[in-house]
């Protein structure tokens, strides 16, 4: 497939595989052609091991020179560099998690449940079996404990942990499977070098070492919900944490808890990738394009503003990131993928196409990449793609933005200018964080300020012969005019905010237009939350301000 980009399309569209254009675009961008990805093997093993909490990890290891596909019910592991079938272990159950990577010796352990006698899914783990990937063989099949809730599995250097979200972890010797002293605690999670597991009281966390067990350090916490994720490579550990102020990654150096990075989404998938780039941790956020890197020298997880709406984070090729961008075009089947360098991720390089499926975003998509190998699901098994060294700047596809115009790039994730004495109108703590998602959600103990503010700021493009101004003031009119099919009455003026603004009549949906950017603000109490309109009137305006005042700062 050979492909010439459009140059009325959106910036995110741009990347799209699309082979015809509107009569309406305008004319073509003198660009050169995408190809798809050399296709260098595909095996008919379908599906993938997948789920919803990647904390239990998914269905490809890569190992030095052997890659694994975990289906349901068997490994299939293959030689890297052509495919080769190397051998297939069948499982004695059904998948329940995986560890999310071999170890350095290419072990790697998954849990799987009972059969159900006649059929039928397993609801209780069972055993835990490890597979050895350099001969493509079990290792060892060793019962773990039935009625446990999994959280992550590690696979460290002389152990294996297994973790319970509610009842410690299981520690199992590596050589041989041999049950070795459990690590109490309540919920926890483990990573291979580290456990973490909260305390019976639910106010510490105990942090171990996975392979001797022995006891490292005791942090107190105020509170715990839950514990999950640990971030590769963070020694001493940064854990994602479920506190009084929500889930977040927190560092456990120091005697009390530090949050590091963005507040994240409870839901699943917490983050959509973690990789890792020159030996430190990369990890996209759930349900976000925000992207973050461990920085070991100030103990930090710095945003690299490197993802469009959209694209996902697959993996670490030639010290730059390897994303997936789906088409987001029903013309163009195909996802574009792109090599972003952390250090200058301004304008990504494109290196070609590939199968839709393989990019689907959030954590809809089995993939990896191993070497310079792309490899993921595709209709009909498993493909790996060949990586070239070199790509196109994305520039070359995109024709710049008219003067005055705002980007995409310029509304992205800009709920970071909120200021906390705004938020704080709605009793939202400054601790708790700027979530990943912009989407703000605060609860209190008695539950009557609960309360979710959802924050989009969109920039509008060109097209269908009205101009982007003119799109977003089409935008900004069908929020505002109400919808008396749905007894959703018009929006009242607010004067002096943006181009135009509307409030509705609850005071909990205002929309501000400038120029061809739209914001979007929607709070939803929840038992009762903010009851005073009055009050609610000035925190949506406040935040309002504190938006437009930071994307007048990014157009300079």
């Amino acid at each position: 497939m050979r492909v010439v980009l459009p140059a009325a399309l959106a910036a995110t569209l741009l990347l799209s595989a699309c082979s015809t254009a509107h009569e309406d675009d305008g004319p073509e961008v003198a660009a050169p052609e995408v190809e798809d990805l050399e296709t260098a093997w595909q095996v008919d093993v379908e599906g993938l091991y997948r789920d919803a909490d990647t904390g239990r990890g998914d269905g490809i290891w890569v190992g030095t020179d052997r890659v694994a596909l975990i289906t349901t019910d068997s490994v299939t592991v293959l030689d890297t560099a052509d495919g080769t079938t190397t051998g297939t272990i069948d499982l004695p159950g059904q998948v329940c998690a995986v560890a999310p990577d071999v170890n350095a010796d290419g072990i790697g352990v998954v849990v799987v449940g009972r059969r159900a006698r006649g059929g039928g899914a397993p609801c209780n783990a069972a055993r835990a079996v490890a597979v050895d990937l350099a001969d493509a063989t079990t290792l060892w099949t060793r019962p773990v404990r039935e009625r446990v809730y999994l959280g992550s599995i590690g696979v460290g250097e002389k152990t294996v942990a297994v973790a319970d979200a509610g009842a410690g972890a299981q520690r199992l010797r590596l050589s041989d499977g041999k049950r070795l002293p459990d690590v109490a605690g309540t919920k926890s999670s483990a990573n291979g070098a580290t456990i973490v597991a909260a305390g019976d009281d639910y106010t510490s966390l105990a942090v171990h070492d996975q392979d001797s067990g022995r006891l490292l350090t005791t942090v107190t916490v105020p509170d715990v919900y839950d514990v999950a994720e640990i971030l590769p490579g963070a020694e001493p550990p940064v854990v994602a944490v479920n506190g009084p102020d929500g889930f977040a990654l927190v560092d456990l150096a120091g005697r009390e808890p530090r949050p590091v990075g963005r507040a994240i989404d409870s839901s699943y998938p917490r983050f959509e990738r973690v990789t890792s780039l020159d030996g430190t941790a990369v990890l996209q956020y759930g349900k976000s394009s925000v992207v973050g890197r461990w920085n070991p020298d100030t103990r930090t997880l710095d945003t690299i503003p490197a993802l469009d709406e959209g694209e996902s984070l697959v993996g670490a090729y030639d010290g730059r990131l390897v994303t997936t961008i789906s088409s987001g075009n029903p013309l163009a089947p195909g996802a574009v993928v792109r090599l972003v360098d952390p250090a200058d991720p301004a304008d990504p390089l494109v290196l070609g196409t590939v199968p839709e499926s393989i990019s689907s975003f959030f954590g809809t998509a089995t993939s990896a990449v191993a070497g310079d190998l792309l490899i993921g699901e595709v209709e009909g098994g498993v493909a790996a793609f060949r990586l070239p060294g070199d790509g196109t700047p994305t520039s070359r596809f995109v024709a710049a933005a008219p003067e005055g115009e705002v980007t995409a790039r310029e509304t992205a994730d800009l709920c970071t200018g909120i200021a906390p004495d705004s938020l704080g109108i709605l009793g939202y703590r400054e601790t708790e964080g700027v979530p990943a998602t912009c989407t703000f959600s605060h609860q209190t103990a008695d539950s009557r300020g609960d309360f979710i503010l959802q924050v989009n700021a969109y920039a509008l493009q060109a097209g269908d012969g009205k101009t982007a101004d003119e799109i977003a003031h089409a935008t900004f009119a069908n929020t505002a005019e109400g919808d008396t099919a749905r007894d959703v009455e018009p929006f009242d003026p607010v004067p002096g905010l943006g181009d135009e603004a509307a409030i509705g009549a609850g005071m909990r949906i205002l929309v501000v237009r400038v120029d061809n950017a739209v914001v979007h603000l929607h709070l939803n109490d929840l038992s009762g939350g903010p009851r005073k309109p009055g009050v609610r009137r000035a925190a949506l305006e406040a935040i309002a301000r504190d938006l437009l005042a930071e994307l007048e700062r990014r157009r300079g």
